[in-house]
């Protein structure tokens, strides 16, 4: 199939796959292979994706459990476009003839790859403004129930309809044996080129105001005056009954452990992990930027100057990097994100606030830090002075 006649890539499988439906036996190409691989490895993470969240969701809140459904639905859209571009592949090997049963398998499998990947996408939207709003608003992503889920069903909903324009619009080409479209060349260019500036433009606006928005928290959180809750040596807890005023107060006798507020260190772990979802984001946007690219050069070039092997390799790389990104998304879900720690064993709970807060202070305050927390603190600049040797017993009664 020549290039100029080629419609949008969304719309036409990769060229290591195109003309693969006859009965003669082919031994597989390394892109159809690589295809393969990328799909199975894709596949194989989001089922992980979705045993690691039944597992997380029985010791989550109820607030976890939405962020976890939004994890389970975006999972199931990857699986979903995967599954499709493996059975896609494997028309090759079915020995399938008739030509009514191959248009309906491209329509339907174009299909599930435009719904499922949008899908996931916007899905992938509202999981980030969701952990957004709980690393920075705490109290509203508590009061949040099942406002996530039900946008993401309205969006899903949309784009089913919108995507069915696909078994109108394409066709089946029984001589190249690939999908076309009926729609006019020059129209679709223009709207092409249209939309990819639309989405440059968002997408360099939402990088821009991330970016804005790390810096002007930095510069707030450096203005703010380094202070403890209670500041001097003299300061007395403000109640016998208050748990966290003695554990404070424990913590400031024992010959200043932190230097720096806890908050300090929260936010900076806040913004650590803002700054790794900012980089995950940025690689996604990597991955796609070629296959739009290319998109976009072959909707505005007439005639293409180079080869037919260079620009059907090209479309392969981008094609592997597009659908790369599915098993990227589901091998960080799997990863980083959503790790909650478990209950550790051998801590007492009582119902009386002050034997928790003795026994907080005893188990906490009473032996020297461990070795770990001594390395966060000095990686943090905090250079944790000598602590006598009762420093632990101060607050026993």
């Amino acid at each position: 199939m020549e290039a100029s006649n080629a419609s949008s890539l969304d719309e036409d499988p990769p060229s290591s796959i195109r003309s693969t439906t006859t009965s003669e036996f082919r031994w597989p190409s390394p892109w159809w292979l690589s295809f393969v691989v990328v799909c199975l490895i894709g596949i194989l993470f989001n089922c992980s994706t979705f045993w690691k969240s039944v597992t997380t969701r029985k010791r989550g809140s109820p607030t976890t459990r939405v962020s976890l459904s939004l994890l389970c639905v975006m999972a199931g859209a990857d699986t979903a476009c995967l599954l499709a571009l493996l059975f896609t592949l494997s028309l090759r090997y079915l020995g399938i003839e008739n030509a009514n049963i191959l248009s309906f398998a491209c329509r339907f499998n174009l299909f599930v790859i435009h719904s499922a990947s949008a899908f996931s996408l916007y899905c992938w939207l509202i999981l980030s403004l969701v952990r957004y709003v709980a690393v920075f608003s705490p109290y509203k992503h508590l009061r949040l129930n099942r406002e996530p889920i039900l946008a993401t069903l309205s969006i899903g909903a949309v784009i089913c309809l919108l995507e069915f324009y696909v078994f109108y619009e394409v066709t089946f080409d029984e001589q190249y044996r690939a999908c076309h479209s009926r729609r006019d060349h020059e129209i679709e260019r223009r709207i092409e080129v249209l939309l990819f500036r639309a989405t440059w433009s968002r997408e360099n606006s939402l990088l821009r105001k991330s970016q804005e928005e790390g810096r002007r928290k930095s510069c707030l959180e450096g203005a703010s005056p380094d202070r403890l809750s209670i500041a001097s040596d003299d300061a007395e807890p403000s109640s016998t009954g208050n748990c966290n005023g003695l554990a404070r107060y424990s913590i400031v006798k024992s010959d200043q452990l932190f230097a720096k507020p806890k908050r300090s260190l929260r936010r900076f772990r806040q913004f650590r992990a803002l700054r790794r979802a900012l980089a995950i984001s940025i690689f996604d946007l990597l991955l796609n930027l070629p296959n739009y690219l290319f998109r976009l050069y072959i909707s505005i070039a007439k005639e293409s100057p180079f080869s037919q092997e260079t620009t059907e390799m090209v479309e392969n790389i981008s094609q592997l990097m597009y659908f790369g990104q599915f098993s990227l998304n589901a091998f960080y879900l799997v990863c980083l994100i959503y790790d909650s720690p478990r209950r550790k064993k051998g801590i007492p709970v009582s119902s009386n606030q002050h034997s928790y807060a003795q026994t907080y202070t005893t188990s906490i305050l009473s032996t020297q830090p461990s070795m770990k927390w001594q390395r966060s603190l000095q990686r943090h600049g905090v250079h944790r002075k000598s602590t006598p040797a009762n420093a632990g017993l101060l607050m026993e009664p």
